[in-house]
């Protein structure tokens, strides 16, 4: 049989969709909601936990943050002392298009408040109306497919806030692994940072979590999660998750239930192992990377693209990586056998 050739582009000008977690910046600002336009404090996040749950195909995510503000005083405003007894909180952030916000949690004292979800127009109504009388409100706003804003009231001087987010986040199933991606541009939206808690639900059908950039990273039994800790002061771009994929027989099957009762059929299959295929193709990958139009560094590229090679590899009989430019390069002048060892060494040259 005629070997085909099939071209596989990874376009990285400005991110790479498949282990960046958002398509724009995520930033946490806070300001004196009676005079907005004068300042924005410096936000804090005073501590920070994420809990994943595989949930079909998908991963639910959980994110509670406790934040404050470095704002410990008075500013002035038309020349006269002002202290704000109250100050709000906004955070803005981004999901994957592909992302399922699906709950909103508000902590009031001990007490925690479930969001309600209605219509924009009219959750801006009665946010800002909470606001004017000085009481205790939140609201998440989807402002477009990605972006979202969250409003926190109020944040007393030399008080926090403490609020979680929930959502349902796209995954990618590989040979071995199945990866998503650590939301960490949302963990970088604060001036000041705390270690971030990870913990991951495990079972008999998900198991092995780690952390493809950070090999060293030891997961405990905490609570019945795998639990380890991330430290948010070095800046990390891009992390991603990974646990043992759940195959049976090349087939995971699973459903989920939403909150209002609906169940969702899911599968994923390994196509090589499920049906008959052809024989084994050529691939190019090909690189569009400039450094200045991202924030993907070289490290995060390369194991990008030695975990996608190796996630086809099974239907892969050999492969070359070209890398665009005004001339563009082969890696090898010759077609390379797809295996770990020529993988890993084509990659470090």
């Amino acid at each position: 049989m005629k070997k085909a050739l099939y071209l596989f582009s990874i376009l990285l000008s400005l991110h790479l969709a498949s282990f960046n977690h958002a398509s724009a910046y995520s930033w946490l600002t806070i300001n004196d909601p009676q005079n907005p336009w004068w300042y924005n404090f410096e936000s804090v996040i005073d501590s920070a936990e994420l809990t994943i749950e595989p949930q079909g195909i998908y991963m639910e995510y959980n994110l509670v943050l406790t934040v404050s503000s470095l704002f410990k005083g008075s500013y002035y405003n038309d020349q006269t002392e002002a202290e704000p007894d109250s100050l709000e909180i906004h955070y803005y952030f981004n999901l994957p298009d592909q992302a399922i916000v699906n709950d909103s949690w508000l902590w009031i004292g001990d007490t925690i408040i479930k969001a309600e979800l209605m219509d924009k127009w009219r959750a801006y109504g009665i946010y800002e109306g909470i606001v004017q009388r000085r009481k205790d409100p939140s609201v998440l706003y989807k402002q477009s497919s990605t972006g979202y804003e969250l409003n926190v009231y109020p944040l007393r001087n030399n008080g926090s806030r403490k609020f979680k987010i929930s959502w349902l986040m796209p995954t990618t199933w590989g040979k071995n692994t199945v990866n998503c991606a650590l939301p960490m541009e949302m963990l970088n939206a604060a001036g000041t940072k705390p270690n971030l808690k990870l913990n991951v639900a495990t079972g008999p059908n998900w198991e092995d979590p780690g952390i493809a950039e950070l090999p060293q990273a030891e997961f405990q039994l905490e609570n019945g999660y795998k639990t380890t800790t991330i430290d948010l002061n070095n800046n990390y771009n891009n992390l991603t998750l990974s646990l043992k994929a759940p195959y049976q027989n090349g087939i995971y099957l699973a459903t989920y239930q939403s909150p209002e009762g609906n169940n969702y059929y899911q599968m994923a299959l390994l196509p090589h192992q499920v049906i008959d295929l052809e024989a084994s193709k050529d691939i190019v990958f090909v690189v569009d990377y400039e450094k200045d139009n991202t924030n993907i560094n070289k490290k995060s590229l390369l194991e990008a693209i030695e975990s996608c090679i190796i996630n086809s590899s099974n239907f892969i009989g050999s492969f070359n990586i070209v890398i665009s430019g005004v001339s563009p390069k082969l890696v090898s002048p010759n077609w390379l056998n797809a295996s770990d060892t020529n993988i890993n060494s084509t990659l470090a040259k």
